[in-house]
């Protein structure tokens, strides 16, 4: 297998786009104590939009107005409209809802987490279901991806007790359904993503427009960013403050968030998914907690613990075994 063929593996996509948003946790709690959450919101992802659509405009948009069919016109825009425009909604609610989530009870902060972060799952199974034509998921799919989201629990719940910390209280399942609404807008929010590079494909197969998954992916990106970007700045100019201060380093930070993981990270993503067999390796997105819990075990100055130990090794042996399963297809390999 070549260098390019590696690098563009699903597998080597999705493992640089989870190592990317593994970043986002650590820097965008710290922009927030700085900055606040609904202006780091808008920045981020104005600044994803710009850059996704100047990407787009430099690699696919411009080069095609020189061709007798562009890219850009009325009768594409018309077909990708339904999925653009569900896509950058829910990217916001997505967003609004986790932050009202944790915002709601610091108490339960865990739990808003532990009922987010199902959404690959729920992303898994919408995929399967409603995308993909061939029957290319199997039971041992949604075993494996039930594995690394179970070790993902075993992890993240180590030290939760639900009786002792008021699991079933009136705050605790307020958290519970704001968390698990924008999971579920999370789920969808990749669903339509992904319907839009299908969009994508189909108009460049009927146009000859000779679009790879790397272009599908730029113009997904930007048209659903273009879309996310002023609704949040809707809700920051509604709910936001403006920062008194603004240093430097905060700037580059939300401009590294933006592009780098907001777009790029984005990007990445959905293209691991389009190019693999099916959405199992989606998985992987539960290697970012054990990249936590090792990072505060090197801080703590102290060894894994048995728990952690088990629960990695769920979350790594299954997604090796759907990593090993996710070869493209030679349609998706050449696209």
């Amino acid at each position: 297998m070549t260098l390019s063929r590696i690098a563009t593996h699903p597998l080597s996509l999705m493992i640089t786009a989870v190592t990317l948003w593994m970043l986002y946790p650590p820097l965008v709690n710290g922009l927030i104590d700085t900055l606040g959450a609904f202006y780091v919101a808008a920045v981020a992802h104005t600044l994803a939009a710009v850059s996704m659509a100047v990407f787009a405009w430099f690699l696919v948009i411009a080069p095609s107005r020189r061709s007798a069919t562009p890219v850009l016109s009325a009768d594409h825009l018309a077909r990708l409209s339904l999925p653009t425009l569900m896509s950058g909604v829910l990217i916001s609610a997505n967003h609004l809802l986790l932050y009202f989530a944790l915002q709601a009870s610091t108490q339960f902060d865990v739990l808003a987490i532990l009922v987010f972060e199902a959404w690959p799952l729920l992303f898994f199974y919408f995929d399967s279901a409603l995308r993909r034509e061939s029957k290319s998921t199997t039971w041992k799919d949604f075993a494996l991806v039930g594995a690394a989201f179970a070790g993902f629990l075993l992890l993240t719940a180590s030290n939760y007790r639900p009786m002792e910390d008021g699991a079933l209280s009136g705050s605790a399942l307020m958290v519970m359904g704001l968390a698990g609404l924008g999971g579920l807008a999370m789920a969808l929010n990749c669903y339509f993503r992904l319907r839009c590079m299908d969009t994508w494909q189909a108009i460049s197969a009927e146009k000859g427009l000779d679009l790879d998954g790397f272009k599908l992916g730029v113009l997904t990106e930007a048209g659903v960013r273009s879309v996310a970007a002023p609704l949040l700045i809707g809700a920051f100019l509604l709910f936001g403050n403006t920062p008194l201060e603004m240093p430097m380093a905060s700037l580059v930070l939300i401009g590294f968030v933006g592009f780098a993981i907001l777009g790029m990270g984005s990007l990445l993503y959905d293209l691991a998914i389009y190019r693999a067999n099916n959405a199992a390796i989606g998985a992987l997105w539960y290697f970012m907690p054990i990249g936590a819990v090792l990072t505060l075990a090197v801080i703590e100055g102290r060894p894994l613990t048995l728990y952690e130990i088990a629960a990695s090794t769920l979350i790594v042996g299954s997604n090796l075994l759907l990593g090993l399963r996710s070869a493209p297809s030679p349609e998706q390999a050449t696209s």
